[in-house]
């Protein structure tokens, strides 16, 4: 049960109709009843805590504050329609491992109990920061930070307006953007296949052959002569560092691939909007039948909601569906191949299948 319920909006979708809100649960009691009554398809909450949540006028529930959420699914990430169902939940988790390790524990520092995530039962996973230090955070104050774990305005031009600033602690983008380039500068400078296919794609042959001949060139730095392959590895803290033109493109070749490796994709709205109902914990999926279960940080990476997500009491029987074309899938450990026609296979698939509207039941 969400802290503090009775300071929530509820809202909720039925299996006929759209969604309807401005609902309140006084009590665990009271919210148990109420979804047993009401047997909803879909079963949100407010991220914002308001004085009176069953209002319907916004203005007048009186906001006290809300929850910095983060919501990340498929709908962001490059080729997920030619994905699987599970491979789409295995590459959203590595966004999701990342926004939480290096942006919200890392970057901006936030502590791991403030911090609460969960499988959404469907796409993706929601990650909650709880504390009094959020919770009245302006949507522009949100913008900002999720901007910045998009990556959103870090470039060629705005990283090398950072050289030769002192840093007061080693965290950052543009921290670890330096620590990336360094070490790859290193790798190629020693004959890495894999830097130097990376740096061929980036500059073509002709320009690569200069960057190779001028990174073993011996330049004048200070009082003494050292290799340029060295100073540019040590770029990040030098104020007067010069770069040729076959540097400055490997340079924005570089940051483009660690943007794309390193951004989050996450829904910027969802975490910029301060009275967003959001899925109940402990409820089911209506497009799915999985359940939107937490995730303890610990554990995120090993997490598998194809196993975890599934409630207990779906493993149990079988059903017949209804295929209208050969299906592939992958669930609960088990793989699955359904043909045309009637198929008879565990309820927790056929749940699935049928809330996808891959199948029909007999």
């Amino acid at each position: 049960m969400p802290d503090r319920i009775q300071s929530r909006e509820i809202g909720f979708i039925p299996f006929t109709g759209t969604m309807v809100r401005h609902y309140s649960f006084q009590d665990a009691r009271y919210a148990s009843a109420f979804v047993r009554k009401i047997v909803p398809r879909h079963l949100y909450y407010s991220t914002a805590y308001y004085r009176k949540p069953e209002e319907r006028v916004m203005q007048d529930k009186m906001w006290l504050g809300a929850e910095l959420i983060f919501d990340l699914d498929a709908d962001h990430l490059k080729n997920a329609e030619r994905m699987a169902y599970h491979e789409i939940l295995e590459e959203v988790k590595k966004h999701t491992v990342r926004l939480v390790n290096d942006y919200l524990l890392g970057d901006l520092g936030f502590q791991k109990e403030k911090l609460h995530v969960y499988f959404s039962g469907g796409r993706g996973y929601h990650v909650h920061v709880h504390g009094e230090d959020v919770y009245a955070m302006t949507s522009d104050m949100r913008r900002e930070v999720a901007n910045y774990c998009r990556m959103e305005g870090f470039g060629h031009q705005e990283y090398l307006k950072t050289l030769g600033r002192k840093q007061k602690n080693g965290t950052g983008i543009t921290v670890r953007f330096s620590q990336y380039f360094s070490d790859f500068v290193k790798r190629l400078e020693s004959g890495g296949e894999e830097e130097e296919a990376i740096a061929l794609g980036i500059l073509g042959e002709k320009a690569m052959k200069t960057l190779q001949k001028n990174m073993d060139a011996l330049v004048k730095a200070g009082s003494k002569f050292r290799k340029r392959s060295e100073l540019l590895a040590e770029m990040w803290g030098s104020r007067h560092i010069n770069l040729s033109a076959e540097e400055n493109e490997l340079l924005k070749g570089l940051i483009n691939i660690f943007i794309e490796k390193n951004a989050c994709e996450i829904d910027e709205p969802v975490t910029t909007d301060v009275h967003r109902l959001i899925r109940f914990p402990g409820s089911l999926h209506g497009k799915t039948g999985l359940e939107v279960v937490p995730v303890q940080i610990d554990e995120l990476g090993g997490f598998d909601p194809l196993k975890s997500a599934i409630p207990d009491v779906f493993m149990e029987g079988e059903e017949e569906v209804i295929a209208p074309q050969r299906i592939e899938i992958s669930m609960a450990g088990k793989e699955f191949v359904l043909e045309s026609g009637l198929n008879k296979v565990p309820t927790y698939l056929a749940i699935f299948l049928v809330a996808q509207k891959k199948c029909k039941l007999k």
